[in-house]
């Protein structure tokens, strides 16, 4: 006699995941469908390339690094493939930072929406170039 077993397979609930760049690394992401993780912001305790993401969607200037970009995830979906892992620098406040350790390619597929703030940065500069990459642009 066969025994079926039915397993819940509950998938992880991570929700949206903001990442903030400047217009023209945007172009960058978007025409290789990469997200390159970086040590540029990496710490003394931990030199490891990373990826950061919030979830604060109103973190224009996180870490006071001035961006006009910010590109919903969909940190579901990203979480099926990649350990996200929370961050936090110790500045005293809840900084709602999240670092994937590796690059992400196809980058593409996680993204849910782009929206620029085009009061800060080079969005009139670059505006056909980017609406040829990614046509559903939102701007503010």
């Amino acid at each position: 006699m066969i025994k079926l077993i039915n397993l819940l397979h509950e998938a992880k609930q991570v929700g949206i995941l903001y990442h903030f760049t400047r217009t023209g690394e945007l172009i960058s992401i978007l025409e290789n469908n990469i997200l390159k993780a970086s040590n540029m912001w990496a710490t003394n305790n931990d030199l490891r390339p990373f990826n950061a993401f919030t979830r604060n969607k109103n973190g224009w200037d996180v870490g006071g690094f001035y961006t006009d970009v910010r590109i919903a995830i969909d940190g579901d979906k990203l979480s099926n493939k990649y350990k996200i892992q929370p961050f936090n620098m110790g500045f005293g406040v809840d900084e709602m930072e999240e670092r994937i350790y590796k690059t992400i390619p196809n980058i593409k597929d996680y993204i849910l929406n782009i929206t620029i703030n085009t009061k800060r940065g080079a969005y009139d500069m670059d505006k056909d170039i980017l609406n040829n990459l990614y046509p559903d642009l939102k701007t503010i």
